[in-house]
């Protein structure tokens, strides 16, 4: 008889056939969960953030204005003046459908060359 130093539950007493029955449920379980639906972290900060205009407008009646610039923290859309690059003139405008991809930034000729914080190079 094996000695065992306490009773009860052991992974040894399964058989072959039980540990491999066990290993298939663990795997089946595994697949299941990889079916679920999952929620970024960022999705639920910007489903908590984003709100209403007419419940910001209804929190802005009830805070004193002393008090209303944290509501300004939610962000705005903001539309920057003309601007000229190698003698072409940009003019930009509001256009809440716009939805375009692609790299469209530009930072000046004293940040060319520089590291980002994520160490990337402009």
């Amino acid at each position: 008889m094996v000695y065992q130093p306490f009773k009860g539950f052991c992974i040894t007493d399964f058989g072959v056939r039980s540990r491999f029955v066990a290993s298939v449920y663990v795997l089946f379980l595994l697949l299941l969960t990889a079916c679920a639906e999952t929620r970024l972290v960022a999705h639920g900060i910007k489903q908590v953030v984003r709100l209403s205009e007419r419940e910001i407008s209804e929190q802005s009646k009830a805070i004193p204005p002393e008090e209303t610039t944290s509501l300004n923290r939610l962000g705005h859309y903001k539309v920057g003046k003309p601007y000229e690059i190698n003698g072409l003139w940009y003019y930009p405008k509001k256009n809440p459908q716009y939805n375009e991809v692609g790299i469209a930034s530009w930072y000046g000729e004293q940040f060319h060359g520089k590291v980002t914080a994520n160490g990337a190079i402009y």
